[in-house]
């Protein structure tokens, strides 16, 4: 610490508290520092020695990543309270003046980008994830608001990807005890996965890769679509991120959504002005089951292969026509008839919004007990004595019509 002088507070960002700092000496270079707060003993040595050997030393350099210079422990004591509390200090590279985080960078520039644009900024996210993947390290915080993006030596957008690393050792950027400013909070809301919302995840000391390539998927589909969130009133910024909308209930997270009710399909409702390509690509990355989303390596595989990024609200359901119309040529005429209706009525059925609680699991029906099933009345004595007196009296009534001859 003591080779680095406070200059200002800038505001609570994920993980911890950031601050701009200056290198000692006539030519000190700014440097953003993040205050993580850790226990106050016990683990605060073991976090220190797992973050600095695995981001300062072992970690090798990457154009997509934000250099870290130093990590170090720092105490800090509370105004009134004696005993002090620990913070891992992490020391950042500062990108520079003119740079903007990724949704600041996206809401200014929409109209100015094109598919390739896109596709180069998608492409360097995926290969920071790669570089990290590959040595070990996870990120789980990715949102539009922990990547920057600078201008290049040729003017292209470059992509610097930060706050990694952390969540290894410092578990979420954000509980209850810790909220950041402005709208990061609800940022990181929308990208989380499904199995965010279960018990142990998040814990210091897990690398979930999976996490990474479903927030990746979530911000490829928001970037292509430019789906914007806009904020409850003028003083909150509008947030890019990927979510479906029910009646009664707004914006409702992803992931939230798919950890509640992992049976419904929600392709009808999602990534609809995405290429053929990239809507298949993101599918596979936002899949509930962990296993089956592709590795930072296939996605990059996958990305390339990809010739357009953007295409319409109906591209979807073209891909999906031309493909029923291509297997069904072969067909009968009347075998052809029926899947046509049958395809219609899927459709009409997927575009109809799902009334209930998107944030709650749907009620289980109650089995009915052999008990609480409810079975008619059975027939009193009288009514039994009455019908057979009927019928007696019908009979006698018949027997007196008929002639009977010797």
């Amino acid at each position: 610490m003591h080779q680095y002088i406070e200059v200002e507070k800038l505001r609570a960002g994920y993980f911890g508290t950031e601050y701009k700092y200056r290198e000692r000496g006539i030519k000190g270079k700014e440097r953003l520092a993040k205050l993580v707060p850790v226990s106050r003993r016990g683990k605060a040595k073991w976090v220190l020695e797992q973050y600095y050997r695995k981001m300062v030393l072992r970690l090798p350099k990457h154009d997509n990543l934000i250099k870290i210079k130093a990590a170090f422990l720092n105490k800090v004591a509370e105004d009134g309270d004696d005993e002090e509390d620990m913070f891992l200090c992490t020391v950042w590279k500062v990108c520079g003046e003119n740079s903007l985080n990724l949704n600041a960078y996206l809401l200014s520039r929409h109209d100015r980008l094109d598919d390739d644009a896109y596709k180069s900024l998608m492409m360097q996210l995926a290969q920071a994830m790669e570089h990290l993947h590959s040595n070990g390290t996870a990120h789980n915080a990715l949102t539009p608001y922990s990547v920057i993006v600078v201008e290049g030596v040729k003017g292209q957008a470059v992509v610097k990807v930060g706050d990694y690393g952390l969540t290894q050792v410092c578990g979420s950027a954000c509980n209850e005890n810790y909220k950041p400013d402005g709208q990061l909070a609800k940022s990181l809301d929308f990208y989380l996965p499904p199995e965010a919302a279960d018990e142990g995840w998040g814990h210091p000391g897990q690398a979930n890769t999976t996490t990474d390539i479903f927030m990746l998927g979530l911000m490829f589909s928001a970037m292509a679509e430019h789906a914007v969130l806009e904020g409850a009133d003028q003083n909150e910024e509008t947030i890019i991120a990927t979510f479906v909308k029910f009646p009664g209930y707004g914006a409702v997270p992803i992931g939230k959504f798919l950890n509640t009710n992992p049976s419904i399909n929600l392709d009808q409702h999602l990534h609809r002005k995405l290429s053929h390509e990239l809507r298949s690509l993101v599918r596979r990355m936002t899949l509930s089951d962990v296993d089956s989303r592709p590795p930072a390596n296939g996605v990059i595989h996958m990305l390339t292969a990809c010739q357009t990024i953007r295409g319409n609200e109906k591209s979807g359901e073209e891909a999906e026509t031309h493909i029923t119309a291509r297997s069904s040529s072969t067909l009968p005429r009347n075998m052809t008839s029926s899947l046509a209706r049958k395809t219609s009525m899927r459709k009409r059925a997927g575009t109809n919004p799902a009334m209930f609680n998107p944030c709650v699991s749907p009620p289980q029906m109650p089995r009915m007990s052999s008990a609480s099933v409810i079975k008619p009345p059975a027939p009193t004595k009288t009514s039994l004595i009455r019908r057979a007196s009927l019928r007696a009296s019908n009979y006698l009534r018949r027997s007196r019509s008929v002639k009977i001859s010797n």
